[in-house]
């Protein structure tokens, strides 16, 4: 804990250097005259610091701070996916029916959102969520059609501010997965990144089911 602490406050310090320094520069040149340019790049600074802290939050608190209830969790892929829908990134489902599930929902809505924003960025817009229920557990998948996660690497990217070769020229703090890692451990669970059939990515999330309930349903 006490290294993921040291690590989570050098990605801080690291990640809001930049758009702070750019506010600073912003402001001096403001002085001299009005410049609309300007005045959008402080504020995409500022939502962009905005972004940061709201990500270094949801890593810190990994959903230890919510209370777990029985929840649909179609329900919750429903609303991920209606609210991409809405912003013109529709995505296909593939919903098994399934048990209540005793969970944190605002994280666990949080983990498929980061998933699905992930392959949305890495996987252009091909992007389908299957849930299922297997062995005890139940299982949410998130895939794309990007180019992957070479296996050497599936680990590694799930590690606060790591990031992939393949994340390279792509925007973000490298604290996406390492959130959904933490969100699903919380929970008992197990968090998987494997190659999909055909090309691409595949993120499962595996959440436990109480055992009366599993030997109800396997």
């Amino acid at each position: 804990m006490d290294d993921e602490r040291t690590l989570m406050l050098a990605g801080v310090a690291h990640d809001l250097r930049t758009p702070l320094t750019n506010i600073g520069l912003a402001i001096e040149l403001l002085r001299i005259e009005k410049n609309s340019a300007l005045i959008d790049s402080v504020r995409r600074n500022i939502k962009d610091m905005d972004v940061l802290i709201a990500q270094f939050l949801d890593f810190a608190r990994a959903g230890t701070l919510e209370t777990a209830n029985g929840v649909d969790l179609n329900q919750l892929v429903r609303e991920c996916a209606e609210g991409h829908a809405a912003w013109g990134r529709p995505l296909k489902l593939s919903l098994q029916t399934l048990p209540q599930t005793q969970l944190r929902p605002q994280s666990i809505r949080r983990a498929i959102d980061n998933l699905v924003v992930n392959a949305l960025r890495h996987g252009a817009e091909d992007v389908l969520i299957e849930t299922r229920h297997l062995n005890g557990m139940v299982r949410v998948s998130v895939m794309d059609r990007g180019p992957g996660i070479p296996a050497s690497e599936v680990e590694m990217v799930k590690v606060p501010f790591a990031r992939g070769h393949n994340s390279t020229q792509v925007r973000g703090t490298g604290l996406g997965l390492a959130i959904v890692e933490g969100i699903v451990r919380a929970h008992g669970g197990k968090f998987v990144l494997a190659a999909r059939d055909g090309g691409g990515l595949e993120a499962q999330i595996h959440l436990p089911l109480p055992d009366d309930v599993a030997r109800l349903i396997d």
